[in-house]
């Protein structure tokens, strides 16, 4: 990719300091206390742990233990069971960590629709905007009147104008902190999926592996010889500034994209910054909020998926913050929700996994939020193997074309997510 003319090195000393290498964001640290549910958990210093196991602090395991599982009311819903949490990050350097993520999970029994969404905040004011949007989005989506003809509308219009009011009533609020999203809306077979920035959704489809010859065995023989496995399938692209589309509209700004160099030589991902100064460092292309990197090329436009589900093939779908995504493939995820009993067995082995590997690597923890919805006819076959197929296209490839528009949906529903 080719960067901006000004040299990452030029900002060393200066941008490291300010922004971590993970996000260009400052922590927002709330004195001694971290809300989950309706109960209030401290957030202490973790303690000594041996080499390669991150730190359980107090209240880790709690998170965990409020996982939220739930099997559809609606009988002829295409999916059979979903869960979901969101659990705070953890710094060496600071003792008490603002959870900045938020997770919605609800039914709406009146379109007989089930909604699913992650948010990742970033800045000072991170966690407060995104529960602003998770907040109205409960309050809106479901309510919407285009919902029930046109979900993709009602996304649009819902998000611009929750974003809209933000800007009106609390700008200074978002001027440098914002949230991503990654939303879906199933709804019989079909799924729609809303996304901004590099939250991620993905599914599981199966199939099965087929030999020479196959089609000269008999049917009982070739289900007998031929395994299924599950292949991890996109149905979101990740709103990263070095892509091509999106690095050409933030140069057409104004905006400069490179990435920092700390000081111990490390370099970060690329970030967005102003054309005139070194801020943000945004490292993703599209947000909601972040009012001011907006004049340098960041938008805050969804781009609209369309998936049409088969139950003889599709088995999970799984939305989460980057806090999972960095660390861990689509396919290894996949692999590890299939060994999974269930989707709350899933988020506990996902999120130790995670955990054990953001540790050694950068011995911190980032927040992460993530939802496992298992649709009908999974039929949790484990003794599958997984495997990836680097072969076959991406779900992207099948899915109808990503739209833009800057309207946005609100959400209601009986089965509703507290806040985490």
């Amino acid at each position: 990719m080719d960067l901006c003319e000004e040299s990452p090195r030029s900002v060393v000393g200066h941008v490291g300091d300010v922004f971590p290498r993970k996000r260009a964001a400052q922590d927002n640290i709330e004195e001694g206390r971290q809300r989950c549910d309706s109960k209030v958990l401290p957030v202490v210093a973790a303690p000594a742990t041996q080499r390669g196991q991150y730190p359980v602090f107090p209240g880790h395991e709690e998170y965990l233990k409020n996982i939220c599982s739930q099997s559809p009311a609606n009988g002829n819903s295409m999916v059979r069971s979903y869960a979901g949490v969101s659990v705070p990050g953890y710094h060496d350097h600071v003792q008490m960590k603002q959870n900045q993520d938020r997770l919605i999970m609800f039914e709406d029994h009146a379109t007989e629709s089930f909604v699913c969404a992650c948010l990742d905040g970033h800045g000072v004011n991170g966690h407060k905007v995104s529960h602003i949007f998770k907040r109205e989005i409960e309050a809106r989506l479901c309510s919407h009147p285009m919902f029930t003809a046109n979900i993709e509308q009602a996304i649009h219009e819902v998000l611009a104008g929750i974003e809209f009011e933000m800007y009106r009533k609390e700008a200074r609020l978002a001027d440098y902190s914002g949230t991503t999203i990654t939303l879906a809306v199933i709804r019989g077979r079909r799924v729609t999926v809303a996304n901004i920035g590099d939250s991620r959704i993905i599914v599981g489809k199966r199939r099965r592996i087929l030999h020479r010859q196959a089609h000269q065995q008999p049917a009982d023989h070739f289900q007998h010889h031929h395994p299924l496995v599950i292949d991890a399938f996109p149905l979101s692209v990740d709103h990263k500034p070095h892509l091509p589309m999106e690095h050409a509209r933030i140069v057409a700004a104004g905006g400069r994209v490179f990435s920092v160099r700390y000081e111990d030589g490390a370099v970060g991902p690329p970030r967005v910054w102003l054309g005139d100064a070194n801020v943000p460092g945004l490292a993703m292309s599209r947000s909601l909020g972040d009012f001011v990197v907006h004049t340098a090329g960041v938008i805050s436009r969804p781009d609209i998926f369309h998936y049409e589900l088969h139950p003889e093939e599709d088995c999970y779908l799984i939305a989460a913050t980057d806090g999972l995504w960095d660390y861990l493939q689509n396919q290894e995820v996949i692999s590890l929700v299939h060994q999974a009993a269930e989707p709350h067995h899933a988020i506990t082995q996902l999120m130790h996994e995670v955990r054990q590997r953001w540790w050694k690597k950068e011995r911190m923890l980032d927040d992460t939020t993530i939802c496992v919805v298992q649709f009908q006819g999974s039929g949790n076959s484990r003794s599958s193997s997984t495997s990836s197929d680097g072969g076959r296209k991406s779900a992207l490839d099948l899915l109808s074309p990503p739209t833009s528009c800057e309207t946005s949906p609100v959400l209601t529903g009986s089965c509703r997510m507290s806040d985490i």
